[in-house]
């Protein structure tokens, strides 16, 4: 708020200086943007020097300010790193039909169709801004959000994904599931898990197959598993060993996926085969093996089980955004 001096001889006595009735002032500058480290605490993008993942927003950015109220800068800025840390998804992929496909999520539903439509069982959650939506975990495990209006057996499935924070600490990690076991209902006798007790989001885990999203491969903690196999990266079929063998997974991604931009999957299924392409590149290829005991519960296409064949996504850690969801047939 500005701070209004209503008598000039109190203002002349306190900082030796006059100030006329009605003169404002708005503070500014004590986290003053620049190019330049030496007379810059922050940088072009609002960013702390020299401490990751802490912006500011506000006056406090300004180099300089003039007389008018600086209320609409601020907000300006504001928004501006918004955009910053997660920019909008590309228009031009609701501009341009896709033919055979459709969409179960491209941010224009009514908030009651999107409530009727996406199901979120687990902890955490995910909140809609514009045209996408963001997983917010939380200290209640993971989370999954299920497309509850439709299960699938032969399918490709496109959507884009934003990775805020893909490394360091509490990096972001998530992942798309597909071929599960609807969360609702019982589990099957004799399914294996559940990965996490008590967390209905499990099921998705131990009867379905998750395309990861982790730039660092975080092992698993429970299991003493140091961090970096590759099936635990960005483009893998999660904890699927890799080779070519039965039950194996061709992974060869190589791609390092920058921050704050949109990447794109594309994973199809058909039968027992799954393939991933990520930013339109190969990343795995995998097909199961029926010697597992393990597939009479796993990725079962919704001909097989009519309780099967559903598709999710995953809240984990950090803050990553999907949009464009579709599918086809």
């Amino acid at each position: 708020m500005p701070t209004v001096i209503r008598d000039p001889s109190i203002a002349n006595a306190r900082w030796g200086r006059r100030d006329m009735l009605g003169t404002t002032h708005h503070e500014c500058g004590t986290l003053r943007m620049g190019d330049n480290p030496g007379d810059s605490v922050t940088d072009s993008n609002c960013q702390l020097r020299g401490i990751s993942n802490v912006y500011v927003a506000g006056p406090a950015l300004f180099p300089t300010v003039g007389s008018p109220n600086p209320m609409l800068t601020g907000i300006a800025l504001a928004r501006r790193l918004g955009d910053h840390l997660l920019p909008p998804p590309n228009v031009l992929n609701l501009a341009v039909d896709e033919p055979g496909f459709r969409y179960l999520f491209q941010g224009t539903e009514t908030a009651t169709a999107f409530q009727r439509d996406w199901i979120k069982v687990g902890g955490g959650g995910f909140v809609r801004v514009g045209r996408t939506l963001i997983a917010r975990p939380g200290n209640d495990g993971i989370g999954l959000l299920f497309y509850a209006a439709g299960q699938f057996a032969d399918f490709t499935l496109r959507l884009d994904f934003c990775l805020p924070h893909p490394r360091g600490g509490s990096n972001d990690n998530s992942g798309v599931f597909v071929r599960f076991r609807d969360p609702r209902v019982p589990v099957l006798p004799g399914t294996p898990g559940p990965n996490v007790p008590n967390n209905p989001a499990s099921v998705a885990v131990d009867t379905g197959y998750e395309i990861q999203i982790d730039e660092e491969a975080r092992g698993d903690t429970r299991l003493g598993e140091p961090d970096g196999n590759p099936f635990n990266r960005t483009g893998a079929i999660y904890k699927v060993p890799l080779g070519n063998g039965p039950g194996q997974q061709n992974y060869r991604n190589n791609q390092s996926l920058a921050p704050g931009v949109w990447h794109t999957y594309e994973i199809a299924v058909q039968g027992r085969a799954y393939s991933v392409l990520l930013n339109g590149q190969p990343s795995t290829a995998f097909t199961a093996n029926p010697a597992d005991p393990n597939e009479r519960f796993r990725g079962r296409a919704v001909t097989e089980d009519p309780v099967s064949g559903f598709i999710g996504l995953q809240v984990h850690t950090g803050t990553v955004a999907f949009a464009n969801i579709r599918v086809s047939p």
